[in-house]
């Protein structure tokens, strides 16, 4: 529930977002990592 309240904040601009598009994207690229690591069955790069 924070993060919504602090989303909609965000989006009325009374302060930047708790998490930005970077965050959301060093995510993603940790998600893809493991996955590609589960498929190949070995450590992959980030």
């Amino acid at each position: 529930m924070k993060e919504m309240q602090d989303f909609v904040e965000a989006v009325k601009g009374e302060h930047p977002p708790l998490v930005d598009g970077r965050d959301g994207m060093l995510s993603m690229k940790v998600v893809d990592a493991a996955r590609r690591s589960m498929i190949k069955g070995k450590e992959v790069s980030i």
